[in-house]
């Protein structure tokens, strides 16, 4: 992959598959992802090392998540999650979010 990509959308403005590992692994010029409501599984380390990433929400779609997915975003600043603190999907790596000093923003219990 080139690190001069900035948003990776298909023609239908959907993000594309991002399930494998490492897929976008040192896209250092990587600043937005726009997600796919369809999107269900992010890989291991997907986006390890992307030091323009600056926000990040993942949708509710994502049931799996590999560990280190953010791993060296050292732009990353926050990263928005949809569930409360300690629930997160039974899909998601325990270490999805080390490597990474971004502030996670939970769903809260009136959202």
């Amino acid at each position: 992959m080139p690190n001069t990509i900035e948003e990776i959308l298909d023609a239908n403005n959907n993000l594309l598959n991002i399930s494998s590992d490492g897929v976008f692994m040192e896209c250092t010029n990587l600043k937005e992802i726009v997600w796919s409501s369809k999107l269900w599984k992010i890989g291991t380390a997907a986006f390890a090392n992307c030091s323009s990433l600056e926000t990040i929400t993942i949708p509710e779609s994502v049931t799996s998540m590999g560990s280190y997915v953010f791993k060296g975003c050292t732009s990353l600043k926050t990263i928005y999650v949809p569930f409360t603190e300690g629930n997160e999907p039974p899909g998601w790596d325990i270490n999805w979010k080390e490597g990474c000093n971004a502030e996670v923003i939970y769903k809260t219990e009136t959202e």
